[in-house]
């Protein structure tokens, strides 16, 4: 699937209650972060998704800053998987960042997403708060 018909298959399930994105045939970060600009646009708008399925899809932690930015501002997800992807220590901070804000996400899965020690030290924190 190339990154353009995942982003068509999200902007059209964008009213479903949960949503498993399909992975995109991309390797290239420009098509990543587009997917990733996008999820984050919609994030900020979306009222109604409770689930959100985002593993093996690429992001990194570039991607991530961008999904983080709409997650911020959505209290309505309840569960994200963002397993199997490059998001590493950088991508943990983002997304630390937006959970101190966030307190309608309940469950997070970040499986085998590069992130190391100083990653999981932001999301404890931000956690933890």
């Amino acid at each position: 699937m190339s990154a353009g018909s995942g982003l068509r298959f999200l902007e059209a399930n964008a009213f479903r209650d949960s949503i498993n994105l399909p992975v995109p045939d991309v390797e290239d970060e420009a098509s990543s972060e587009e997917v990733a600009k996008r999820i984050g646009k919609s994030l900020k708008t979306n009222t109604r998704l409770k689930k959100l399925v985002m593993a093996r899809i690429g992001i990194n932690n570039k991607g991530m800053r961008l999904v983080a930015e709409g997650l911020r501002y959505n209290h309505f997800l309840r569960i994200l998987n963002l397993a199997y992807n490059r998001i590493g220590d950088q991508g943990a901070h983002s997304l630390s960042e937006c959970l101190r804000h966030n307190t309608g996400l309940l469950r997070l899965c970040l499986n085998y997403c590069s992130i190391g020690n100083l990653g999981a030290k932001y999301l404890s924190q931000a956690v933890a708060e």
